[in-house]
């Protein structure tokens, strides 16, 4: 007997197990099949298994194009991404074929905040660094002020976007005493405004930090917004963290 339920097929195979079992009350859950015996996922091994399913689950790292699209035929009405961005998805053909996405907005905006603020920590006191020099014999004895790095508080602290990650890493940095709070955003960002932050343009902001977070999705409009003449603007010992979504923000 054939199942009743809607057929979801799964890119990958190790999605966190609530999240399958979870899907399986619900939905024929299959998962894909790949073909070469590296693992890597095709794109024809996609268009194998696709036909006749209602949905796909997938994540950044294969893209869903037309190809895709076309072989799943008029069953497939939904595509779900384990990500907040969609980069990945050919949105033209989605419509084009009358499919929609759902996403999961908001889900890392704490994880990425978090390891934001721990590499600026991590490099200014050179963590990285001292932990080789542990690791290959380089610390022989204790030196005055090795390693030791600079403080955050009282540095000027730049953050390139302020969309929800942007506004916690802020929220979380503001905590460091830093002297002043800039960042750059489409409009006024009333949370960090509250905070104390202000507004600048990306130049202004690249000369004067101490600190540069670049929390930027990647579009057109953000391409290459750090170069190498921008970054020349810096300060001597300024110091850069990109965690910024996409697969390239910087030149």
């Amino acid at each position: 007997m054939m199942s009743s339920k809607p057929k979801v097929l799964l890119i990958r195979d190790d999605f966190p197990k609530k999240a399958i079992d979870l899907l399986r009350t619900r939905c024929d859950v299959k998962v894909l099949k790949r073909s070469k015996k590296d693992g890597l996922i095709t794109t024809q091994d996609v268009a194998d298994c696709v036909p006749g399913m209602f949905s796909i689950f997938c994540q950044p790292g294969f893209p869903i194009n037309e190809q895709v699209l076309k072989a799943a035929g008029p069953s497939l009405k939904v595509i779900g991404t384990m990500s907040v961005g969609f980069d990945h998805v050919d949105l033209t053909s989605m419509k084009k074929y009358g499919v929609r996405l759902g996403n999961t907005p908001g889900i890392l905006t704490e994880t990425v905040a978090e390891i934001a603020v721990g590499l600026i920590i991590a490099t200014t006191r050179r963590f990285f660094e001292a932990n080789r020099e542990v690791k290959t014999g380089g610390w022989q004895e204790l030196i005055t002020g090795w390693m030791c790095g600079r403080s955050i508080k009282g540095s000027v602290v730049g953050i390139l976007g302020c969309g929800n990650i942007g506004t916690s890493i802020a929220e979380k940095l503001i905590n460091f005493k830093v002297s002043q709070l800039l960042y750059t955003s489409r409009r006024e960002n009333l949370a960090v405004k509250a905070l104390g932050g202000q507004l600048v343009t990306v130049d202004e902001l690249m000369e004067r930090s101490d600190f540069v977070v670049v929390a930027l999705a990647l579009n057109e409009d953000t391409k290459f917004i750090v170069n190498k003449d921008r970054i020349a603007t810096m300060k001597s010992n300024a110091i850069l963290v990109n965690i910024g979504r996409g697969a390239h923000d910087l030149d």
